[in-house]
């Protein structure tokens, strides 16, 4: 009987579906990670105003600034990921950021030269 040889493609096919399946077992068998929300909250004192900080590391973040008092500013925000910290956003009102990546961290504020407030995510 003669020997069948299978050609490297086919070899490499085999293993990357072994692989797939191993690591799709894996993932089954682990258990369920927690989601980790945060709020923070920042007080103008001095006008009034009040930034509200929201968080997860699940890919939503967002800034709301609430204009009281002789306030006027933005919601500022910017988030760090496994790339380093990304470049400030703002808008009047509420700043947004939907991110596709684990979030370490995400820094809030309501005005350029405002105190900066931060929540940190745990992995």
């Amino acid at each position: 009987m003669g020997t069948h040889r299978a050609s490297p493609g086919r070899k490499l096919a085999s293993a990357s579906l072994l692989a797939s399946v191993v690591l799709g077992m894996t993932v089954l068998s682990a258990p369920a990670a927690h989601a980790h929300r945060g709020t923070i909250t920042i007080h103008r004192p001095g006008c009034g105003g009040v930034v509200e900080g929201h968080s997860n590391d699940t890919g939503t973040i967002w800034t709301h600034y609430r204009k009281q008092g002789s306030c006027k500013g933005h919601a500022w925000i910017r988030v760090k990921t496994n790339l380093g910290w990304s470049s400030w956003k703002h808008a009047p009102g509420t700043a947004v950021l939907l991110i596709d990546d684990r979030i370490y961290a995400t820094q809030h504020k309501g005005c350029g030269s405002c105190r900066v407030g931060s929540i940190y995510h745990n992995h």
